[in-house]
């Protein structure tokens, strides 16, 4: 890895970069998520936070990870590594609440401002506000990340957003028709079923809730559906 490190280095501007020990995600490195040096340079700092967030090693301050993640969209803005990692690295924080969530959100509002061709900034926005109960902010981001969507998988996730925000205020009707607007888009968006089958058993809907489980099954058969929000109860 070393080897390859320097090999990187000097195909790039001659900048030799510093060399830090393997880890798990040096994936990444392998993969060139950018040939600029400067980029590569905030990259590495960005990711021993978010392996730090991984590993659940306390952090007291972010601004530095976060700050050198709007360093490394500057110094290449169409690199998406950085653009990935500071959406995800952000809501991870937001949603561990613990600690300050600014810095994650003031990255996030910067990198919406100056990249209105990504709107997946404007979802990771909505979904910190989601995460810090801020949903009249988390609303309004997710519908002005449906604005921005061309359709398809976007446009599908947005909607998906929308319901599970509106299903926190504890608007079924408007969630029910969210996630239906999702399926609708995309038949495979197991989340959004199983959503629609437990708002459906909260209203006593017991068919309409057994036929969105079995639609769950079907896309997922003998397997525990992952990553679906907490219903609001």
């Amino acid at each position: 890895l070393v080897s390859l490190f320097v090999v990187m280095a000097r195909t790039l501007d001659a900048t030799v970069l510093p060399v830090r020990p393997p880890v798990g995600n040096d994936l990444w490195i392998q993969q060139m998520p950018t040939r600029n040096s400067e980029c590569l340079g905030h990259l590495m700092t960005a990711i021993d936070f978010r392996e730090s967030l991984d590993l659940g090693i306390k952090i007291t301050d972010p601004t530095e990870a976060f700050t050198a993640l709007k360093l490394a969209l500057a110094a290449d803005p169409n690199c998406a590594f950085a653009a990935s990692l500071l959406m995800g690295a952000s809501v991870r924080w937001v949603s561990n609440k613990k600690g300050d969530p600014a810095p994650a959100l003031a990255a996030l509002a910067g990198a919406a401002a100056s990249r209105t061709d990504i709107p997946r900034f404007m979802a990771a926005i909505a979904e910190c506000e989601l995460q810090l109960e801020n949903y009249d902010s988390a609303l309004k981001h997710a519908k002005d990340y449906l604005s921005k969507c061309a359709g398809g998988n976007d446009a599908a996730h947005s909607e998906e957003l929308i319901g599970r925000i509106y299903e926190k205020t504890g608007d079924v009707t408007n969630a029910s028709s969210a996630f239906r607007r999702a399926v609708a888009i995309d038949p495979k968006r197991i989340v959004s079923w199983h959503q629609l089958g437990f708002l459906a058993a909260q209203l006593n809907q017991w068919e309409n809730a057994e036929s969105c489980y079995l639609k769950c099954a079907e896309i997922a058969p003998a397997k525990r559906l992952a990553g679906a929000p907490t219903p609001s109860r």
